[in-house]
């Protein structure tokens, strides 16, 4: 196992103001996850889980404390980590290949018709390949939570952060 740390929180600490007061999600959490290992946060729901993978991507800041990918911050190098977030968040305008080509044209350096023959390839590793044309509205919860899964890989970051990716599985 590497010695090399990929992502380190310390002392980390996130709240949210509610009707009812504040609540603090996060209270001096700390988390180190080195090279090559796979991490599970488990907990009961509304512990802070996706609030952490929020912190993790750069999605949120936190009140205090520190979360580093790679040595530096999430807001220094948006493109240190993919995220996906527990709702599949496809475009229903796009097809499936096209909403699979979104994740190589985020990661840029290639054009659309590039992604869109990437995302094909990709499609077939998720069993989706007979579901290019169709339409997120069409798909099963499973299905568009692959889809969502196989844009999230097209990124092609190191570091994936997944948030329930097998709930609708």
């Amino acid at each position: 196992m590497s010695s090399y740390i990929r992502i380190e929180t310390r002392d980390l600490c996130k709240g949210f103001v509610t009707k009812a007061g504040r609540l603090e999600v996060l209270d001096s959490t700390d988390l180190i996850v080195r090279d090559g290992e796979f991490v599970s946060v488990l907990g009961p729901s509304g512990c802070g889980k996706s609030t952490l993978l929020s912190l993790l991507s750069g999605i949120e800041l936190p009140d205090s404390g520190t979360v580093k990918i790679d040595g530096r911050s999430p807001a220094e190098d948006l493109k240190s980590a993919s995220w996906m977030p527990q709702q599949d968040s496809l475009f229903p305008w796009r097809s499936v290949v096209a909403n699979v080509a979104l994740g190589f044209e985020v990661a840029g350096g290639i054009g659309r018709a590039e992604a869109k023959q990437r995302a094909t390839g990709l499609l077939e590793d998720f069993g989706l390949e007979q579901f290019a044309e169709m339409h997120p509205r069409q798909l099963s919860g499973g299905m568009r939570q692959r889809v969502a899964l196989a844009r999230t890989v097209a990124q092609q970051r190191n570091i994936l952060l997944l948030d329930e990716p097998f709930g609708a599985l």
